[in-house]
Order: structure tokens, then C-alpha cells, then sequence
């Protein structure tokens, strides 16, 4: 579960250090296809658990990382 973002990571860091454009290209390749492989991974699994995903509701709260609360709570 770790390994994709490091490897997202390594790859921004490796884009960063790059001063060919046909290296920055392939390694924005291979950083789109990291970005994709849960939802390739998600594709292949059964259908009633597509099924019982489609029945949750996704509900975002309050944001709690804003400045002045990381400081309170510091």
C-alpha cells in the first residue's frame, strides 16, 4: 500500500533532477501509469462488490488541517 506513493515520489523527484525532455516525458509515463494501477487493480474485482459500493454515499467533513488548527493542536 506504501509502495505507490513512494514510487509516485521517486518519480516526481526524478522529473525534478531531469534535464533531457525525452526522459521528463517517460517518466511522466510511467508516473501516469503508477497514478492508474488501483483503478486498474479495482477493475478486476467481482461485480456484487461494484454493486455494493454503489449503495455508500461518500460525505467529506469539515477540513482539519487548516493553519491556524494545526497550530492550536500543536
Amino acid at each position: 500500500m506504501i509502495s505507490p506513493f513512494f514510487t509516485e515520489i521517486v518519480l516526481i523527484l526524478a522529473i525534478s533532477q531531469t534535464k533531457e525532455l525525452s526522459m521528463i516525458i517517460k517518466s511522466f509515463v510511467a508516473l501516469g501509469f503508477v497514478i492508474k494501477i488501483d483503478d486498474m487493480f479495482s477493475a478486476n474485482f467481482p461485480e456484487e462488490i461494484h454493486d455494493s459500493f454503489k449503495l455508500w454515499k461518500l460525505v467529506i467533513g469539515d477540513d482539519k488541517n487548516t493553519y491556524a488548527k494545526i497550530w492550536r493542536r500543536f
